[in-house]
């Protein structure tokens, strides 16, 4: 009997479980599909601007370019706080173990070994760019990184979702930055090197003071 009971309540929370999830996807994917509507209209505001969009465009294919040829990648999750914490104490020295990427802790990494893997991880980025710098915060939160050798070069990539922007690097010298708008069902980067309570962490973030 009481095998039978627990079975149930095994069921039941299992059925529970599932249903929260599927709750906690549509939700989701309905606020997914509210921003892209949100893109379109902010799009059709702003009307077209030839020679942004063309510029925006060239670089975003270039760097689609040297992503696609990359022979190594590795995906990090950084921790933000970092170069906040070093702005207000220039005299704070890093941690003994830790390691940075641009100034950032690294929290976790993840080596994509793969040629498919990395191609999955450059199509989503190439979707994720946008030409327009309208659609960007003023704030920068970046919260992972993805760097690359392409051929003898280094690119590196600072990169922020909840401010829909992203830093590139080549060779260590600052290029430019590309608009990010995060619009997508799967994030291939936040899989890699997923972090528990991130969307608990960005609003978090939310309410401090943010500063570049």
């Amino acid at each position: 009997m009481r095998n039978c009971i627990s079975f149930g309540l095994i069921v039941l929370a299992s059925l529970v479980a599932n249903s929260t999830l599927a709750a906690e996807e549509k939700e989701e994917k309905k606020k997914r599909e509210e921003l892209k509507e949100k893109l379109k209209r902010i799009e059709r505001e702003l009307g077209t601007d030839e020679v942004e969009e063309a510029r925006g465009k060239k670089s975003i294919a270039a760097i689609v370019k040297v992503l696609m040829s990359a022979d190594q990648m590795t995906v990090y999750r950084i921790d933000p706080s970092t170069r906040l914490k070093k702005a207000a104490d220039p005299e704070a020295k890093p941690k003994n173990d830790a390691k940075y990427f641009h100034e950032y802790e690294i929290l976790a990494e993840s080596k994509v070994e793969k040629a498919e893997k990395r191609k999955e991880i450059v199509t989503f980025l190439g979707k994720e760019m946008h030409w327009s710098e309208w659609l960007r915060a003023k704030c920068f939160i970046p919260r992972h990184g993805v760097s690359v050798k392409s051929g003898m070069e280094n690119w590196e990539f600072v990169i922020c979702f909840q401010c829909a922007q992203m830093h590139v690097y080549r060779d260590g010298e600052s290029l430019s930055t590309i608009t990010l708008v995060d619009i997508h069902d799967k994030n291939t980067i936040r899989e890699l090197v997923p972090e528990k309570d991130e969307k608990k962490a960005e609003a978090k973030d939310e309410k401090k003071d943010r500063k570049p």
